[in-house]
This record gives C-alpha cells, sequence and structure tokens, in this order.
C-alpha cells in the first residue's frame, strides 16, 4: 500500500533567518499548490505557473527551462523543495518589484502582482483557474469565440483574453440573453482584420 501522506516541509537555518512564521507557511502552502501531481518536486510546466503568477506574464518555454536550470543545484530537471525555497528567499532579497508574490490567502494560495503604476493586484489561483474553466464550458460552442477558446486555465491567459471586448459581451449574453443587441457586436475586431 502506497503512502500518501503529505511530506514535511522543514526549513533550514539560513533560510529561517529570512523567512518567518507567516512566510513559511504561505510557502508550503503555495509549494503544494503548484506540485499538482504530487511528487514534492516541481516539473517545467508546474515551475512555469509560478513564473506566470509571480509576474513574468510572457514567459517563453525555453527561457522556463532556463530559469528552471538555474535553480535546479542537483541538476536532476526538477525543483524540489530545498530548491523551490531558496529560490523564493533569494527573490525576496532581490526583489525589484517586477515580479509578484505568493501569498496565503484565506482560502489557499493567493498570486499578488503590481501594476507598472504601483498598484497591487491579488487574486485567488483556484477561483481564476474555476473561471477559466467556466468560460470554456459556457462559450464553447460560439463561433465569435472560437479563435480564443478553450483558454488555458494554468496559465495567464484569462487576463488577455477579453481584450476585444467580444468574449466579455458573450459572457454578459450568457446571463442576460438580452441586455445587448448581438447586431451591434464588432465582429471584425474578432477576426484580427485590422
Amino acid at each position: 500500500m502506497e503512502d500518501t501522506a503529505p511530506a514535511i516541509r522543514e526549513f533550514t537555518f539560513e533560510q529561517k533567518k529570512t523567512l518567518g512564521p507567516q512566510d513559511q507557511t504561505a510557502l508550503v502552502k503555495s509549494f503544494n499548490a503548484y506540485d499538482k501531481n504530487g511528487d514534492n518536486t516541481m516539473d517545467q510546466s508546474e515551475f512555469k505557473q509560478i513564473m506566470i503568477d509571480l509576474g513574468y506574464r510572457k514567459i517563453t518555454d525555453e527561457k522556463c527551462a532556463e530559469m528552471l536550470k538555474a535553480q535546479d543545484q542537483n541538476n536532476d530537471g526538477v525543483i524540489s523543495w530545498k530548491e523551490f525555497v531558496d529560490m523564493m528567499v533569494a527573490m525576496k532579497g532581490t526583489d525589484d518589484g517586477k515580479f509578484g508574490a505568493i501569498i496565503e490567502g484565506k482560502d489557499g494560495a493567493m498570486a499578488q502582482i503590481t501594476g507598472e503604476h504601483g498598484g497591487t493586484h491579488t487574486y485567488s489561483i483556484e477561483e481564476k483557474i474555476t473561471f477559466g474553466k467556466m468560460i470554456n464550458l459556457l462559450l464553447k460552442d460560439d463561433e465569435d469565440c472560437k479563435d480564443r477558446l478553450p483558454l488555458n486555465t494554468e496559465d495567464d491567459s484569462l487576463f488577455h483574453v477579453f481584450d476585444n471586448g467580444i468574449l466579455l459581451c458573450k459572457l454578459l449574453l450568457q446571463i442576460d440573453s438580452g441586455c445587448i443587441d448581438e447586431r451591434a457586436l464588432n465582429r471584425m475586431a474578432n477576426m484580427n482584420v485590422y
């Protein structure tokens, strides 16, 4: 019978110098949330999601592989718990405000980012994923949305899919079918014709 007990997350003495109890709790919850397959490591796809949620919105797979390799101290191709904590401690020590943070919220891991004008925005990672799945379900058969759906619920697609207004109008029509006259929608914006 396989042991499914969660791994014990320990911090080194050096890590504890930088991380208070709240930071430690937030890191444990974050690591567990991003370790989707529960193998106590982070592969490249799990690591990429952390980078996206920390503010590296347009990270490529190549850049992600490069960043993972830089943090992978034992060169096994994944990020272990210790490597993750070391990375977060290093980021905390060199934070220039260019990326966000994973923080503990009342209902789990939250991503917190600071905009270019200094505004701070916080969102629940779980709610972002759920909202993305709901959009995919509600609009899966809509011809006007086919070039944007299904959106990837594991990255930051949700924050960019509404840029031309069509998807937002279509969601509003799902709520109240008479709130917008569909004939008034500018479908040319959805066809990438300028």
